[in-house]
């Protein structure tokens, strides 16, 4: 078991527990920092998707920041059991929702919730081919809202994956070997 810090919001200094597994990649500080500042500086802060959670952490950041609630997508049942064990620790229970399922099985969950989302985070292993489906299925899923921004996460070595029509990228960012690439609907 690993663990990992929150950086900042009210449960900044906090930490999540994690398998430490090769199959986790955390987001770094640096790019969890980038994001939440832009999300701050745009007046993001609705409801928050994270998908291919892995630990959860950019959810926890999310709350911590004031995002009112949040939804993890995360497939590995090990990872799912340390999501749950953090939102028990946290007392989040009504504000974490987790749907154990694959990214592309997980949307009919999800528009079930009836949340709309004003940020979503797409951290898909590095080694993931089909992060322009993804985004495809994002911008026509109805589940973001008009406003709201997406960011995709990928190796900075990697080629940037085709838009979506009913998306622009709006910005590029890159953190170490990560690449953050904003969506916004249109």
């Amino acid at each position: 078991m690993s663990r990992i810090t929150i950086t900042g919001g009210i449960f900044k200094g906090r930490n999540i527990s994690h398998s430490g597994s090769d199959l986790v990649r955390p987001t770094s500080s640096r790019v969890r920092q980038g994001v939440f500042s832009i999300c701050y500086s745009r007046k993001i802060e609705g409801n928050f998707l994270d998908l291919f959670a892995g630990s959860g952490l950019m959810s926890f950041e999310a709350l911590s920041r004031g995002f009112q609630k949040a939804v993890c997508v995360e497939q590995n049942r090990q990872q799912c059991g340390y999501i749950k064990e953090n939102i028990s620790n946290f007392n989040l229970e009504d504000s974490i929702f987790l749907i154990q399922s694959s990214v592309s099985k997980a949307f009919d969950k999800i528009r079930h919730t009836g949340i709309k989302f004003s940020a979503v985070y797409v951290d898909p292993p590095y080694i993931t081919e089909n992060l322009s489906e993804i985004l495809d299925i994002l911008v026509h899923s109805e589940v973001v809202e008009r406003d709201g921004l997406i960011f995709m996460e990928k190796s900075a070595r990697s080629g940037e994956p085709a838009c979506a029509d009913g998306a622009v990228v709006s910005a590029h960012h890159r953190w170490g070997t990560s690449e953050v690439i904003i969506y916004e609907l249109r």
